[in-house]
């Protein structure tokens, strides 16, 4: 894998509750934004953009299953403001929505 890609997957994790947007990861990484896309679809298999969605989701789920924040707050937590588009990402990731899927961790705990 990329050292450049390496750095970014870094970046993105450690800032997954802010806003990532393409033009960011290209400066971080001194690249293009085509260079950027080119990347991340060679070493990760996904576009940059949906990399940051499934490392927010990923994050989401952990809050939804160990804390008590309410799916209102975790959305806010990781930068979304629209609810839908919230609900949308996350059942991409994990094909239920958050409140079932705080159910269902419930439930094997």
């Amino acid at each position: 894998m990329n050292s450049r890609t390496l750095t970014l997957i870094s970046f993105i994790e450690t800032h997954s509750q802010e806003d990532i947007p393409l033009s960011k990861l290209a400066t971080i990484s001194g690249l293009s934004r085509g260079h950027v896309c080119h990347l991340f679809k060679t070493d990760i298999g996904l576009s940059p953009a949906r990399y940051v969605v499934t490392i927010k989701m990923r994050e989401a789920g952990k809050l939804l299953s160990t804390s008590q924040m309410s799916v209102k707050q975790v959305m806010i937590q990781m930068g979304y403001t629209d609810k839908s588009l919230f609900v949308r990402h996350f059942r991409r990731v994990y094909s239920v929505c958050p409140s079932e899927y705080r159910y269902q961790a419930s439930m094997a705990s």
